[in-house]
């Protein structure tokens, strides 16, 4: 009986391309990365493209295998998501001196995984940038990350089955999910935060654009 099951081999290398195919839709270009300034929301974008295409891929129902596992890594992706766009629009709000913080603070906050930390931080940043903006959205995104924060505090309850004391960390995970759903509600938490972010992009360029005029 022939032997399916893939064992390391002489030569293997896991990022070769050599035996890519034309136009194939798995193979990735990767050296022009290094030539463009990209930034924590560029990873954020691919960070929840990847927990989409996994959703997409499982409504499909071609799997037979249940959807349970693949809870922890679309949520990481999801939660690793957040915590990226959040840090983007402090980081631009911080060069804007939206609001102003001493530079340890500015790297301890950026060194936390904590989502209600920073995103304590961004609120802050946001009302003061928007003063008149709405609130009920603001109050809505602000549920949901902590829904986020409650099912991993700390970064690591999504990474491991057990956190440094030895502690189980599926206890923090909800009873069950409808990943549709999931999806869905992201959606907006992301448009909400991308819009922000893409306020304070618009805001740099301009500041940008007058300093080189003036100066």
């Amino acid at each position: 009986m022939e032997n399916d099951i893939r064992w390391p081999k002489k030569g293997d290398n896991p990022f070769s391309s050599k035996h890519a195919q034309y136009r194939s839709p798995t193979w990735c270009s990767l050296n022009w990365l290094s030539n463009f300034n990209l930034d924590d929301s560029y990873y954020a974008d691919a960070f929840k493209k990847a927990a989409d295409k996994i959703i997409s891929e499982l409504e499909r129902g071609e799997n037979y295998e249940h959807a349970d596992p693949m809870f922890i890594p679309i949520a990481y992706l999801y939660r690793h998501s957040l915590e990226l766009k959040i840090k983007s629009v402090i980081r631009k709000g911080i060069d804007l001196k939206i609001v102003s913080l001493e530079r340890d603070k500015i790297t301890e906050l950026l060194e936390s995984h904590s989502l209600h930390k920073i995103w304590n931080t961004f609120k802050t940043i946001v009302m003061t940038h928007w003063p008149e903006g709405n609130m009920d959205e603001l109050n809505a995104t602000e549920n949901v990350i902590i829904d986020f924060h409650n099912v991993d505090k700390s970064g690591q309850h999504l990474r491991y089955s057990k956190d440094k004391k030895g502690n189980k960390t599926s206890t923090t995970l909800p009873d069950s999910v409808e990943l549709t759903n999931l999806k869905d509600t992201f959606d907006g938490v992301y448009n909400l935060l991308d819009g922000c972010d893409m306020e304070f992009n618009h805001c740099i360029d301009m500041r940008n654009e007058m300093y080189s005029e003036y100066y």
